[in-house]
């Protein structure tokens, strides 16, 4: 996955002291200060463009308010407009209506250059911007996914989302912390059904990440009403807030990783794995949870709903060189199963894909492992012909498997166990536990439809 060698900040403006002084100061970390002597010429460096994930190059912008060629609210308009979660300083002189035009344009600060310590406040409030991890405490992060906010449980008579947030407003009372990612919902779903349908189209693949990246937000901020004034709700530019003391008192909502992780790794918007790995280390959690829907309770070397069109006798051949992975795993070993599917459930960007797996293993160093939690252990789907197409899936229940409860799972993920699912080290510690062989999913499908047919 690329990554910039250096945090890039461009200085707008004609006090070449400022640049200056700022390049001295922060020469010796991973800093690298350019400067724009007017303002058309800092628009043009800011834009962002595809090739950066719709990013804009810089990761955090100074403007000098009075550069006459160009306001600093119509840079920040054009700007922001691309780029939502730009940080941008605005310097200017001594001017509470300017400083406070240029907060409601969007700026994150106005900062007067009449202060003799300006290159310390600028300073200061790049550092606290520009990091790639914050010490909150020891914290667990969970991603919600999309088939856990929007999958009925009939056996338990609540709907799975509702049951999770009752079991992390309780984990919280507690006193455990948490910070909970989600996916992008039906909005996201949506959407990438639109970008598959017209994929040759530019314009549609310009707007993409936007549509992504608005969907997750969307999602988020629905979940966040459901916790009723037990979560907080965290915007992407506005990390630093998560904290210690706010992890006490509230679950911590958090739709992206802090901007600055998802510049330096250019971090797809598409890949919910990536994003909550990413903000799981960037908080140094040790575990990331995930609730999603995993058939059988365990991920695959390829696509387990393949084949489900055709019938029972199709989905068993076309499953045949299929593997199921259960209980304990190195990633490593997923990453060797892996075979060119775009995710190790099978279901695209839902769950573990090979970049996310890869992202785990070279770029975190807190976060030992993830708990993968099924929200429906029991059951599995296939294509009733009998049914019009309107009805979708018919529910195949798996008898001989033993219920276990979203509450119960989520319960024991919060310890580590992995009652019924997967868990996925970094490395083993070192006393190696016990775990599971890999089983031959063509068997584990003729086994259940024996008994189903």
């Amino acid at each position: 996955m690329p990554q910039k060698d250096k945090f890039k900040i461009l200085v707008a403006g004609k006090d070449h002291k400022l640049s200056e002084g700022l390049v001295k100061k922060l020469e010796s970390g991973d800093y690298d200060v350019e400067q724009a002597v007017n303002g058309k010429t800092a628009l043009e460096k800011a834009m962002p463009n595809l090739s950066n994930n719709g990013f804009s190059p810089y990761d955090l912008i100074i403007y000098d308010s009075e550069l006459t060629d160009l306001s600093f609210s119509a840079f920040l308009e054009r700007v922001k407009v691309e780029d939502k979660y730009l940080p941008i300083l605005v310097t200017g002189p001594e001017n509470t209506e300017l400083a406070s035009m240029a907060v409601n344009a969007g700026a994150l600060h106005y900062i007067s250059k009449s202060r003799q310590d300006i290159i310390e406040v600028l300073t200061d409030h790049i550092l606290k911007r520009l990091t790639l991890s914050a010490d909150v405490g020891e914290v667990t992060v969970i991603h919600i996914g999309n088939s856990a906010s929007s999958f009925d449980d009939k056996y338990q008579g609540l709907n799975n989302l509702e049951r999770a947030i009752e079991v992390c407003i309780e984990h919280k009372r507690l006193g455990g912390k948490l910070i909970i990612t989600t996916g992008d919902g039906v909005f996201g779903e949506t959407q990438r059904r639109y970008l598959r349908h017209h994929e040759n189209a530019g314009s549609v693949k310009k707007s993409f990440n936007g549509r992504i990246k608005q969907a997750v937000e969307i999602n988020t901020k629905n979940i966040y009403l459901l916790f009723k004034g037990a979560a907080q709700y965290i915007s992407p530019d506005d990390f630093v807030r998560v904290s210690d003391e706010l992890l006490k008192n509230k679950i911590a909502l958090v739709p992206f990783p802090p901007v600055p992780v998802y510049r330096k790794y250019n971090i797809p918007f598409d890949d919910p794995a990536v994003r909550s790995i990413s903000i799981s280390e960037f908080y140094r959690a040790k575990r990331l949870i995930i609730l999603g829907d995993i058939a059988g309770g365990g991920l695959y070397s390829y696509d387990h709903h393949k084949g489900f069109e055709g019938g029972a006798e199709t989905w068993l051949m076309e499953q045949k060189d299929n593997i199921i992975y259960k209980n304990t795993i190195l990633a490593s070993g997923l990453l060797e199963g892996y075979n060119g599917t775009d995710a190790k459930d099978g279901k695209g960007y839902s769950l573990l894909t090979e970049r996310a797996i890869s992202y785990f293993l070279e770029k975190t160093e807190s976060l030992q492992e993830i708990v993968v939690v099924p929200i429906d252990p029991h059951q599995m789907f296939v294509r009733d012909p009998d049914l019009s197409e309107e009805l979708g899936w018919r529910h195949v229940v798996n008898k001989d498997l033993k219920f276990i409860s979203l509450q119960k799972q989520l319960e024991g993920a919060f310890k580590g166990e992995c009652p019924y699912g997967v868990k996925i080290l970094r490395a083993y510690p070192s006393e190696k536990p016990r775990v599971e062989e890999k089983t031959d999913h063509q068997i584990i499908r003729e086994d259940i439809f024996k008994k189903i047919f």
